[in-house]
């Protein structure tokens, strides 16, 4: 029994011992995490060897929870493989430590399902305390100690010293992170002054009621504004009008905690007046009850940016406009004209409401000369000035196009047949009128209009088109203001387009030539002038006598002036021959219309040496429009002395009432009527009144292509005072016109007129009969 007394009063001494310094290493504990103050990591390890120590665990770790995750932060012992690692709570002891608010005890984790295999196998464990700590009632993290010896397991009594340590523990990670906490909110203050300060964006602390608390350095820089000037205000003074409104719905969103942020792109005024385009991005800050107290603005200069992007965008809608668009006009070109033409004939086909559509299309007169006498930069200028009369004459819903050189386009849609058509032709032809200033210089940019309807005249674009030009064709050869198309003319066209592809042949291979024929006395057969047709070789055709539309403009004008050339250089050879013989040349009114002709005319007879009383021009198409545009050219050509030569009358386009206003000398009759006065009366009393008529106006009279030699005695009874063509004589080269002045027929057998000395005998010989005019 004594024994039994001796070996309980030993035990008792041992559990006083043990409990003595456990007590000890407990005060130790608060001791040494108390001295470790402020320093979290260090109240951590102090924290895992006491522990160690307290329980003779092989192994210890301090867990802080970080969001839905446990990291080990501090380790020894066994558990020191773990450090740093990082898992779901949701897979530790510390789940269930936290769903019964108590320290864990696990006695045998070998077959406890609360433990985690894969940890419990890095650490080797047999037994675990799982001790949480809070903060402010709040679990933060988890003390654990391990022991890894079946002899050695954790007991209850550990439990509890572990759960008096976590206490202390909690403390001690308290006033650490509270520390830490208000060490970082001063390192972060530092970090964010020194980035406010030195940031190369501009960045603005704004109150919720928009004025400019604290602005670095870069944003003063940007607005051209100090400090001070931001703060005096409400920063709604640099924002631009146009942005105002969205920035304010914003920025009240964020002042009122609906969003926490927000970014966009807006503009603010410069104190110069510039905008400055900007990417601003605005954070909310908060006070220690979560709501915003400021707005931290960040704002970064995107204006160059802005401005490059300005300049792709303005050059990629140049390059649209140039792809659709005349580069020199602004007009439509061809390829929007057509689109265009698609969609209205697209709409018109369906459209029961009676309208139509209408292609129009026009070309200037003279236009090359005016290249040629102005320059380039001139033809330039009047097309401007035409594309934009054009455009202002015609209607909204029209479109007016320049298809290349002096070419125009004017699409009509929804016209109301063709009244509404002859409406919008005045119009553009009133807009035509007045000449185009080229520096001081007026020019007359006339034209003429061809007209295709849809659907009558064609139903795709291609075919309106070619249409419309087919009837401009025709107004310019009838000297028209307009024409509209007619099936009729298109054969008509063809052998016109092929004619003119001839003559341009000819022209560019200098092969044009000159045949005369007289032009005689119908009284007494004298030769009173030489009348020249140009002819040319032509390798595909053979030789070929012209007959020029006057719709081939600029090409008939080079023939006029090459035939006045060669006309004037032979004129002259036979002027140094002795022989004092006019040359007439035949023009119409249309080729003669152009203000330059004049000039041209006058030039050649300078370089050749001619007097101008030596040239008389046949114009024919006196009437109308083409009259009124060669009236000053006429004019000019008579004052320099030339004889103007009516040609045409009682046929053809050459109008009687425009005689009185011409200043002729003399009028020719219209060889088709004049062809059937030997088997037509009445053809005969035609002509006997048209050459009275020509003699109260004081002109005589003359009649041209006589083929018949029977009818010039009838001719001159019925008073036409001249006549030319085949019956008075052949067709000669230059060289031949001598010889046949020197005869009253032409023919090559008649003996020379016996007044008539050989042009060898020197002097100046001229046909019998001559007088000067």
């Amino acid at each position: 029994m004594h024994a039994s007394v001796t070996r309980e009063a030993d035990a008792i001494g041992r559990a006083l011992v043990e409990t003595n310094e456990r007590l000890a290493e407990i005060v130790a504990v608060q001791r040494d995490i108390a001295a470790a103050g402020l320093d979290l990591q260090a109240v951590m390890k102090l924290t895992v060897e006491h522990a160690r120590r307290l329980t003779g665990a092989d192994g210890a770790m301090v867990n802080l929870v970080d969001g839905d995750d446990m990291v080990v932060r501090a380790a020894g012992g066994t558990a020191e493989s773990v450090l740093g690692d990082r898992r779901p709570i949701s897979s530790t002891l510390l789940r269930f430590a936290i769903d019964t608010g108590r320290p864990l005890l696990v006695s045998d984790s070998t077959s406890d399902p609360r433990v985690n295999r894969e940890l419990s196998a890095r650490v080797g464990d047999r037994s675990i305390i799982c001790v949480p700590f809070a903060v402010a009632g709040k679990v933060v993290g988890s003390l654990n100690v391990v022991s890894s010896s079946a002899d050695r397991p954790l007991t209850e009594a550990h439990r509890q010293t572990m759960e008096i340590v976590g206490g202390m523990l909690a403390a001690g990670v308290s006033h650490a992170a509270e520390y830490e906490s208000k060490r970082s909110e001063v390192e972060a203050l530092g970090r964010f002054q020194t980035l406010f300060e030195g940031a190369p964006i501009g960045i603005a602390r704004v109150a919720p009621d928009r004025h400019v608390v604290a602005a670095n350095r870069a944003l003063c820089d940007m607005l051209g504004r100090s400090e001070a000037d931001l703060a005096a205000s409400p920063f709604d003074g640099v924002t631009h009008p146009d942005d105002l409104g969205r920035e304010r719905e914003l920025f009240a969103e964020l002042v009122g905690g609906q969003r926490r942020s927000y970014g966009l792109e807006k503009r603010y005024i410069h104190r110069d007046g510039d905008v400055i385009w900007a990417q601003v991005h605005v954070a909310a800050e908060h006070d220690a009850d979560g709501v915003t107290a400021y707005g931290i603005v960040m704002i970064e200069n995107i204006t160059e940016r802005k401005v490059a992007e300005e300049a792709l965008r303005v050059q990629s809608e140049l390059n649209m406009f140039q792809a659709t668009h005349d580069e020199l006009t602004g007009l439509a070109n061809r390829a929007l004209f057509n689109k265009r033409a698609l969609q209205a004939i697209a709409e018109a086909a369906v459209d029961d409401s009676g309208a139509r559509l209408a292609v129009l299309m026009t070309d200037l007169d003279r236009f090359k000369d005016v290249n040629d006498t102005l320059g380039h930069h001139a033809g330039d200028v009047v097309l401007e000035q035409v594309a934009t009369r054009l455009v202002s004459a015609v209607r909204a819903s029209d479109t007016v196009a320049r298809l290349g050189g002096d070419e125009f386009a004017v699409l009509l849609p929804g016209v109301v047949g063709r009244d509404g058509v002859e409406t919008l032709v005045r119009r553009i032809r009133a807009a035509l009128s007045s000449p185009v200033l080229v520096g001081e210089v007026p020019i007359i940019a006339g034209a003429s209009i061809g007209v295709a309807m849809y659907p009558e005249d064609g139903a795709d674009v291609d075919v309106l088109v070619q249409r419309a030009d087919t009837a401009m064709y025709r107004a310019k050869s009838e000297g028209a203001s307009h024409a509209f198309y007619d099936g009729r003319l298109d054969a008509a066209s063809t052998a016109r387009l092929t004619l003119a592809a001839v003559l341009r042949r000819a022209l560019d291979s200098d092969a044009v030539s000159l045949r005369y024929g007289a032009k005689r006395r119908t009284a007494t057969g004298e030769m009173c002038a030489a009348v020249a047709r140009a002819h040319w070789e032509d390798t595909v055709t053979g030789r070929v006598s012209p007959v020029v539309p006057a719709d081939h403009g600029d090409l008939a004008r080079s023939l006029v002036l090459r035939a006045v050339d060669l006309a004037l250089a032979d004129c002259a050879s036979w002027r140094a021959a002795g022989l004092d013989l006019p040359v007439e040349v035949r023009v119409s009114c249309a080729e003669l219309s152009e203000p330059s002709m004049a000039r041209e005319i006058e030039r050649l007879l300078a370089e050749r040496g001619v007097p101008a009383d030596r040239l008389d021009l046949a114009v024919s198409g006196v009437s109308g429009d083409a009259l009124e545009r060669a009236r000053r050219p006429i004019d000019e050509l008579t004052a320099l002395g030339s004889r103007i030569v009516v040609d045409g009358v009682g046929a053809g386009s050459t109008a009687l009432d425009a005689l009185p206003s011409v200043p002729a000398r003399e009028m020719r009759l219209d060889a088709g009527l004049v062809s059937r006065i030997g088997r037509d009366d009445a053809a005969l009393a035609i002509v006997r009144a048209l050459a009275a008529l020509g003699r109260d106006l004081g002109l005589e009279v003359s009649v041209g292509d006589v083929a018949d030699p029977g009818s010039l005695t009838r001719l001159a009874e019925v008073g036409c005072t001249y006549a030319a063509g085949p019956a008075v004589g052949p067709a000669v080269t230059g060289d031949g016109v001598a010889a046949l002045a020197a005869t009253r027929s032409g023919r090559a057998d008649e003996r020379p007129h016996p007044s008539a000395p050989a042009p060898s005998a020197g002097g100046t010989w001229r046909p019998p009969g001559w007088r000067r005019r």
